[in-house]
């Protein structure tokens, strides 16, 4: 018989409810194949984040790791309290995922907490007061009845981390497993945090607070009325640790940060972080994103990814607004270690910054809206760009140019799913309908 996709999947977008305190301590008590199990059979829960049908064998299909492996260390997570069987004899096997105690008891309070279980109302003005504790601290509700289960504090993580975009099993290894092959537990908490973070409105995967790039030379390099031409050259490597990276460094310094950074770079080479360079405001964490430049993806800038349609001309721009249209050929070279842009000359701060971006992505009403707006945002900057060659500049438009090839490159998969992991030409993107199947006008519209 076939593998059923988890229940419900459809109707709450192809993502697994886990609770974040839960994976925390399973990350930092387990090793790094316990972690990626547990991750497993979460992604396999119904809609309330409770109760796995992914046991033993689905979680064999979609991670490296042999039928007996799984079982024993299903059985240490069992005998810790963090799981449960509900009918084990079954041929139908459910895991109840039980969630980390992170409510403070103080002592001598249990027996207080056993009366209120009993239905036993407080007998005197000490029992009132730590009945009003328990209450406080969330074990007990405003009718003084025990709350069991504590309030889940949710991070969706979308199914296409273990196969598919509904979680089935693929023939590739899928970001759950490459995660595992580097032996770092704490790598699957930083991917956690960073989906209980991410702030898909303002720049599209994850928030500032963890990490970012920049570069160590910049200036304005021309001015006129209206606008600034500015050049940053030689890309830092890592920058930033926060408060948000805290369970990954031993103090609070930055000296101790190396680890921290590694992580990172585990998600990046497993393919669920990449890098979207954009020219901001300013210099301060959480800056508003002016507009992208392009995506590096292991290190190497991606040609055919729709932010590259958007800094191509960019670059196109800059140069005819300095007179250096002859340079073009350098300035659209291989590697993202020099960049040339225009901005308003009203941003007297603005900046070019790495900001990192989650790349698995449930398919939701909030990717959807996310998506259309990504793709007007590309529209109008595009447009902006274009018009400013052509008055400037207008050969670097000629069909056979360098500009013209680059941005034509880049445009062909605008309308490209970026929950779609293999990055398929054919997988068209949500929002893309709003505009018709050529929602960019023939792809090269813009600069023609």
């Amino acid at each position: 018989m076939s593998e059923q996709p988890p229940r419900k999947s459809k109707n709450r977008g192809h993502f697994a409810v886990l609770d974040m305190p839960t994976v925390r301590e399973i990350c930092r008590r387990y090793d790094a194949d316990t972690a990626a199990i547990y991750l497993c059979m979460a992604m396999g829960t119904d809609a309330t984040g409770q109760v796995s049908s992914w046991t033993r064998e689905p979680i064999r299909r979609r991670i490296s790791i042999s039928w007996r492996k799984i079982d024993s260390k299903l059985a240490q997570v069992e005998r810790d309290g963090l799981i449960a069987w509900q009918d084990k004899s079954s041929r139908k096997n459910r895991i109840r995922l039980k969630l980390h105690e992170t409510r403070p008891m103080h002592s001598g309070y249990h027996a207080a907490l056993e009366r209120a279980r009993a239905g036993i109302a407080p007998a005197s003005a000490r029992d009132l007061r730590i009945a009003e504790q328990l209450t406080a601290d969330g074990w007990l509700d405003a009718e003084g009845q025990v709350i069991e289960r504590r309030k889940i504090q949710p991070v969706y993580l979308p199914l296409s981390l273990v196969g598919d975009e509904k979680g089935m099993p693929t023939a590739a290894p899928c970001i759950i497993e490459r995660i595992r092959k580097a032996r770092d537990p704490l790598a699957f908490l930083l991917l956690a945090q960073m989906y209980a973070a991410q702030d898909l409105p303002e720049n599209g995967g994850t928030a500032w607070e963890f990490i970012w790039r920049a570069f160590d030379e910049e200036s304005v390099i021309y001015r006129t009325a209206e606008t600034s031409v500015i050049e940053a050259e030689n890309p830092r490597d890592w920058m930033r640790t926060t408060s948000l990276t805290a369970d990954h460094r031993s103090n609070r310094s930055d000296e101790d940060a190396a680890a921290y950074f590694e992580r990172m770079k585990i998600l990046q080479d497993a393919g669920a972080v990449e890098f979207v360079l954009s020219v901001v405001e300013d210099d301060k964490p959480g800056a508003q994103v002016i507009y992208p430049l392009g995506v590096v993806r292991n290190g190497k800038l991606v040609r055919d990814e729709p932010e590259h349609a958007v800094g191509v001309l960019a670059i196109g721009a800059a140069l005819a607004l300095s007179g250096d249209a002859d340079e073009i050929e350098h300035h659209l070279g291989e590697a993202p270690d020099s960049w040339r842009v225009p901005v308003d000359r009203m941003y007297r701060k603005a900046t070019i910054r790495g900001i990192p971006r989650l790349v698995a992505r449930p398919k939701t009403r909030a990717t959807e809206r996310w998506q259309a707006e990504r793709i007007e945002l590309f529209r109008h900057w595009c447009e902006y760009f274009s018009a400013v060659i052509r008055e400037n500049a207008p050969e670097l438009l000629a069909p056979s140019g360098r500009l013209q090839r680059d941005f034509n490159e880049a445009s062909k998969r605008l309308q490209r799913d970026i929950n779609d992991l293999m990055r398929s030409a054919n997988h068209n993107a949500a929002g893309a309908a709003e505009y018709g199947d050529d929602a960019f006008g023939g792809n090269a519209s813009w600069a023609s």
